[in-house]
């Protein structure tokens, strides 16, 4: 009987760390109905593990399932649209986009998009993005990331355009590659191929290659929300798949 006693003492001591108020109670209660001969009994006080962990919250809400970052594709130069990337269809670096006049469209990543022809003695932003696609792709040997276009670009640029059976010329336009920021995925074309095209006329509509869900919550419980949370997404066909927060707009709707 003294050996239940002290179990008890024990897990009531370890409760304590969470609610002091009804450990203490337990202990007192258990003192008061045991003999002083049985507290003095010099056996061994039992002990008890305290782990630590990290408290959670979790909370449900429905989402709409689909792809970020909507971008245009607008034609670089004129001529006849001969080909164009599949809907759905995924594009990662060097991959096509369309052709004009059989010429191929291929896709580089950078954020500025591309404007100019660039060719030796250029300089800029999109300049540093060319070079470093060039190092990325394998043409880039000896170049450096900088915003120069130097001879040893228009090297790797003429390496870049014999491998893809292009003419050598050491120079590259916006009737040769388009820049997005990483792989798209072709949401919508907005052009048919037979159509003439005017340089800037859309091509296509892209997307991230991603797959995103955007959520409305309330806000108080947007309060706890941070980027980079887990979560797990419930999809359509019965699976699940894991993510994390990626930012957490706030939006202030009218009551009346």
């Amino acid at each position: 009987m003294r050996r239940k006693k002290a179990i008890i003492a024990a897990v009531a001591a370890a409760v304590l760390l969470g609610g002091g108020a009804v450990a203490a109670t337990a202990l007192a209660g258990d003192e008061r109905d045991t003999p002083a001969a049985g507290r003095d009994s010099g056996l061994p006080q039992a002990t008890a593990t305290v782990e630590q962990s990290t408290l959670t919250s979790t909370s449900t809400a429905q989402g709409t399932l689909g792809y970020a970052a909507e971008r245009k594709v607008n034609a670089g130069s004129q001529g006849v649209l001969t080909w164009l990337a599949k809907s759905a269809s995924d594009v990662r670096r060097d991959g096509r986009l369309y052709e004009l006049n059989g010429s191929p469209v291929y896709l580089l990543y950078g954020s500025r998009p591309m404007y100019r022809e660039l060719k030796q003695g250029a300089e800029g932003e999109d300049v540093r993005q060319l070079k470093q696609n060039l190092i990325a792709l394998g043409y880039g040997s000896g170049l450096t990331a900088d915003d120069e276009f130097t001879a040893g670009t228009s090297v790797g640029v003429k390496a870049w355009q014999k491998a893809h059976g292009l003419k050598q010329t050491g120079r590259v336009g916006p009737d040769r590659i388009a820049f997005a920021p990483g792989a798209v995925r072709v949401q919508s074309a907005e052009a048919a191929v037979g159509e003439h095209l005017a340089p800037g006329a859309q091509v296509m509509t892209t997307t991230g290659s991603e797959r995103q869900v955007t959520f409305e919550v309330k806000v108080e419980e947007a309060s706890g929300t941070e980027q980079g949370d887990a979560v797990t997404v419930d999809l359509p066909d019965g699976s699940k798949a894991k993510g994390r927060i990626t930012g957490v707009g706030k939006t202030a709707e009218s009551g009346g």
